[in-house]
């Protein structure tokens, strides 16, 4: 259960079988107790802005000081002590074929292709864990 300060809000990750899933995916909401609760898929991706690697947090990242800003602009400095005004992904530049134009987003962005990629692949792993077929397109 993950809770947020100031919020009445919390949010509960739980395991069932696959007819109970698909249930809940076609109601969309769910009863706990007397509370009616959204019902949603949700996948985490981790992000360090320290390298600007997926896959890893800043806190666990190897290396001793921040290679891009993986947050705003891919260049070299830390993430906090950034003040450019254009943004550009890290993650995107490092992939074959890409213009700096294909990346003009940061990579903390919900529409970054390599972040999009990493969490199709996420989801991909945890329907053939339940043995659910995948169906997202988003």
């Amino acid at each position: 259960m993950k809770t947020w300060k100031g919020r009445s809000r919390k949010t509960a990750v739980i395991k069932t079988g696959n007819e109970a899933y698909e249930q809940m995916k076609e109601r969309k909401h769910l009863y706990v107790g007397c509370t009616r609760c959204r019902v949603f898929d949700i996948t985490f991706v981790l992000r360090c802005g320290k390298c600007a690697m997926i896959g890893q947090t800043e806190i666990h990242c190897p290396a001793d000081k921040a290679e891009f800003c993986g947050v705003r602009c891919a260049r070299r400095h830390y993430y906090k002590h950034c003040n450019a005004a254009e943004e550009c992904c890290a993650s995107c530049l490092e992939l074959p074929d890409v213009t700096e134009e294909d990346a003009y987003h940061t990579m903390m962005s919900f529409q970054c292709p390599v972040y999009l990629q990493k969490k199709k692949e996420i989801l991909q792993r945890i329907l053939v864990q339940m043995e659910l077929p995948y169906q997202r397109t988003d």
